[in-house]
């Protein structure tokens, strides 16, 4: 986990191990499309992760359970030929439960419904697998002999409560078969909105390091609005590499602050590279850098100021701009300040195409 490539490039060739960069514009129009397809299946859904979703489907007869399961799987995969695990159980926890046993047996479908399967399950389960049981809190439990999820059943409520307050609790309950996470179907627009990469070569000059953090934040921009939202504010971070010496480290950060909520993209670049002029100093070797609009608010209810100064609306550029790289692909148009070979992106020789979303990369047939 986590090794670099050329430190095991020669064992993966040996081995006939296939390499794949990461493809992140890939990864996010796939999972749309999973999301979208389970919420036409399954109205009652709350969306956990770019990979991860709950569904509710408590008003499925239990006679047409595993019929609806199935029939799930099936469109899911014809839609989209995404392989899915699924977990069925009456709580999100036991679910989780049911969804990693699923993935570890290679199995499709994995359910924990019954009261003496699930027993028999918990009994064998690491209490470190737990959904909300995290690292510290598993090496305090297993220092109080709690190995096992079954054996945190069989804890005094008492304790965990004292011990890891409500959140602790609600765990016990949930995996005794009472539900406390109710789902959440809100999908509530995000409040901060977070761009970084790392280069895919040594940035020494300035003018590299406008190019991405323009281009990070015109991404972001077009992530906010495709929420209807608007910032306030917007931070900037440039750092060198983590192993550099003492000597060499140079991390730090700004933020640039709005009169006026905007989601105009050249507004807004312009703010972060201001941020990029203070916070650059010659000599370093930069590593990494990220934006992250912060404060986002809905468009409808955006404050204006109390005295107005001249404003020009963008607001038809920005709608042009975020159709055509719709209907194009991403950055088919784009601001100058973004650069044109960006040659200090993110090295991915080996990424796959982007069949789904750029016109040149389809899928070819001969």
């Amino acid at each position: 986990m986590g090794i670099p490539f050329f430190k095991c490039k020669n064992f993966c060739k040996s081995n006939n191990v296939q390499a794949l960069s990461s493809n992140y514009q890939l990864y996010g129009d796939m999972s749309r499309r999973v999301m979208e397809s389970l919420k036409v299946l399954s109205p009652k859904m709350e969306i956990y992760s770019i990979d991860e979703a709950f569904l509710d489907l408590s008003d499925v007869p239990s006679i047409n359970l595993k019929e609806t399961i199935e029939n799930i799987k099936a469109k899911i995969t014809m839609w989209t030929g995404m392989p899915i695990s699924i977990g069925i159980a009456p709580t999100k926890t036991l679910a989780k439960v049911a969804n990693l046993l699923a993935k570890k047996k290679g199995i499709e479908i994995s359910y924990l419904i019954d009261t003496d399967i699930r027993e028999k399950t918990l009994k064998s389960f690491p209490v470190e697998n737990i959904w909300g049981v995290g690292r510290n809190i598993a090496a305090i439990l297993k220092s109080l002999g709690i190995i096992t999820a079954d054996h945190l059943i069989n804890t005094d409520n008492k304790l965990i409560r004292k011990l890891f307050g409500v959140t602790g609790e609600k765990i016990i309950f949930e995996l005794k078969g009472i539900s406390c996470n109710k789902l959440d179907n809100s999908n509530v627009p995000r409040k901060n909105i977070i761009v970084s990469r790392s280069f895919g070569k040594h940035v020494i000059e300035i003018k590299d390091l406008e190019e991405a953090v323009a281009h990070y934040t015109a991404t972001a921009c077009a992530k906010m609005r495709n929420q209807d939202s608007k910032l306030q504010a917007i931070a900037v971070f440039i750092t060198t590499g983590k192993h550099q010496r003492l000597e060499n480290y140079y991390h730090d950060s700004m933020i640039g602050l709005f009169e006026e909520a905007t989601d105009d993209t050249t507004l807004i670049i312009k703010k972060a590279l201001e941020c990029v002029s203070k916070l650059y100093k010659p000599g370093y070797i930069y590593y990494k850098a990220g934006v992250t609009l912060l404060n986002l608010k809905d468009n409808q209810f955006t404050q204006m100021r109390l005295i107005q100064g001249p404003y020009k609306d963008n607001s038809k550029l920005m709608n042009v701009i975020d159709e055509l790289n719709k209907k194009m692909g991403r950055h088919t148009l784009f601001l100058a300040a973004q650069g044109i070979t960006r040659d200090w992106q993110m090295k991915n020789a080996y990424k796959s195409p982007n069949y789904t979303t750029s016109w040149s990369e389809l899928a070819q047939a001969f």
